[in-house]
């Protein structure tokens, strides 16, 4: 991740196309996506990063 959230965001959205249950489910996916909501900048947060907040359950929809 390195702080390259457009890059990390764009790779999570990749793998959930192709392996929606899979990804949604992963712990390591939560913590990753919730770590990148804390501290990513709004324009994210309010874009493509909350809806799969949403989506896998880090904060609710």
């Amino acid at each position: 991740m390195r702080k390259n959230y457009r890059e990390s965001l764009y790779a999570l959205l990749r793998a959930e196309h192709a392996a929606p249950q899979h990804v949604r489910t992963m712990p390591p996916v939560r913590e990753l996506v919730g770590h990148m909501m804390r501290t990513a900048k709004r324009d994210l947060t309010t874009g493509d990063l909350g809806k799969l907040a949403q989506r896998i359950g880090v904060i609710p929809a």
